[in-house]
C-alpha cells in the first residue's frame, strides 16, 4: 500500500501537521427549511474531527437572521481554531430575486470577505467549503503529505462526488498526478488554493443594473485555469482519493 492509502485508510501518524497553514473558508445562511443548524453543524465537526492540525476555519454569516442561532452552532467549535463574522446584509439575497441567477452567485460577498480574513491572516493555501458538504476527516492531513512531494503547487484538488453521488473528475486516476482543473472535472469544495494565485479573485456577486450572471463556481475555476494556462511555473496537483461530498442543491430557491 502506497504512502497515501496508508494515510487515508489507516490511523498512520505522519504528516499530521505542518507549517503550512490551510485557511477554510466558509459562507452561511439561515435557510427557510431550519436545516442551517444542522449543516453547519455536521461540516464544522468533520473540520473539527480532522487528522490534520494546521487549519483554521475562516466563516462569514451572510446576514444569518438570527444570530443566537448562528452562535449556538459555534459553542463547541476550538475558540483558536475560528475567527467569524455575521454580516448585517446578504448582498445577493437582499437585492435579487429568488432565481436562477441567485442560485448562481448567493453568497460571493461573504466568501469574498472570508478569503480576505485568511488572506489577513497569513493562510499558505485557501479552501473552499460550503456549509452542507461534507470533509473527509482525512483531508488536511493528505493534502500536508502532497504538498511534501509537490511543494510549489499552486492549486490542489481530489475526487468529489457532485448531484446524484456523480464522482468527479469521471477519469480513473491511480496515482497523484498533474492536472488542471476545469469546469467539467470539480467542485469548488474540492480545491485548495495557493494564497499568490486566489489573492487575485473575487466572486463578482451583485451589481445594480446587472441582467446575466456567471455561477460562482465556473468564475473561480475558469480564473483559476487561465492563471495555469497563462504561466508554465504555475502547476496543479490531483490527489485520486474521494475527500469531499456534495450532497445538497439549489436550496437558496426553495
Amino acid at each position: 500500500m502506497d504512502k497515501l492509502n496508508m494515510i487515508y485508510a489507516t490511523e498512520d501518524p505522519d504528516y499530521r501537521s505542518s507549517s503550512i497553514k490551510f485557511g477554510i473558508c466558509m459562507a452561511t445562511y439561515m435557510r427557510r427549511n431550519g436545516k442551517s443548524p444542522f449543516y453547519l453543524k455536521r461540516s464544522l465537526n468533520l473540520i473539527k474531527n480532522q487528522t490534520g492540525t494546521n487549519w483554521h476555519v475562516y466563516l462569514v454569516g451572510d446576514r444569518y437572521t438570527n444570530n443566537d442561532e448562528f452562535e449556538s452552532c459555534l459553542v463547541d467549535f476550538p475558540k483558536d481554531k475560528l475567527t467569524y463574522i455575521n454580516l448585517p446584509v446578504a448582498m445577493e439575497r437582499d437585492n435579487m430575486p429568488k432565481n436562477i441567477n441567485l442560485w448562481k452567485v448567493g453568497g460571493s460577498n461573504a466568501f469574498n470577505h472570508a478569503h480576505q480574513m485568511a488572506l489577513n491572516d497569513n493562510c499558505d493555501y485557501i479552501l473552499h467549503y460550503d456549509d452542507d458538504d461534507l470533509y473527509h476527516p482525512k483531508k488536511i492531513q493528505i493534502l500536508n503529505y502532497v504538498l511534501s512531494l509537490y511543494p510549489d503547487a499552486s492549486c490542489l484538488f481530489h475526487y468529489s462526488t457532485h448531484v446524484n453521488r456523480q464522482r468527479l473528475p469521471k477519469e480513473n486516476y491511480t496515482t497523484i498526478t498533474k492536472v488542471r482543473p476545469n469546469l467539467y472535472n470539480v467542485i469548488h469544495s474540492s480545491l485548495c488554493i495557493h494564497k499568490s494565485i486566489i489573492k487575485d479573485f473575487k466572486f463578482d456577486g451583485y451589481a445594480p443594473d446587472k441582467i446575466e450572471y456567471d455561477c460562482g463556481d465556473h468564475q473561480c475555476i475558469n480564473f483559476l485555469h487561465d492563471k495555469l494556462n497563462t504561466d508554465p511555473i504555475k502547476y496543479s496537483v490531483f490527489i485520486p482519493v474521494l475527500l469531499c461530498i456534495h450532497e445538497v442543491e439549489c436550496e437558496a430557491l426553495r
